[in-house]
């Protein structure tokens, strides 16, 4: 009889355990969502911003071959060095926003594959039996061959 007490507490406490892990598990699940939401919207934006620099890159070139036509040394000797300028200004830009970019996707992979490790220890019979399945259907896909 005095064990029946102990299991029963064994089992409460079990259970309270499964549920912090389940909220700490539902958490980090927001916070997944709520970072691909906001490289989402950074990705949108640097989007936004290279459409408008090439946009006027494309501008400068047009002004640049127009003036061409007119044969004015000064004119497309001043058009050049601009054009130059805003292209010097977009390839910054554009390696900047790249080094961003790879950052971000970077701290991205990082974080999925904490929150993979930290579901593979606290759920380590679903795990296995994920990979269990996984590995199943790959040998029968590869043994019908």
């Amino acid at each position: 009889m005095a064990q029946q007490p102990n299991t029963r507490s064994r089992g409460t406490r079990e259970q309270g355990e499964q549920k912090s892990r389940s909220r700490s598990t539902a958490k980090s699940t927001g916070q997944s969502r709520t970072q691909e939401s906001n490289a989402q919207s950074r990705t949108q934006e640097s989007t936004a911003q290279l459409r408008e620099d090439l946009h006027q890159l494309t501008q400068t070139i047009e002004e640049l071959i127009g003036a061409t036509a007119d044969d004015s040394r000064s004119n497309i000797k001043a058009l050049r060095d601009r054009a130059e300028k805003r292209l010097k200004e977009t390839r910054e830009r554009l390696e900047s926003r790249g080094e961003r970019l790879y950052g971000e996707a970077r701290d991205t992979v990082e974080h999925r594959l904490d929150v993979s490790d930290r579901y593979v220890h606290d759920n380590p019979w679903t795990s296995l039996g994920i990979g269990a399945a996984f590995g199943v259907i790959i040998g029968m896909l590869i043994g019908r061959r």
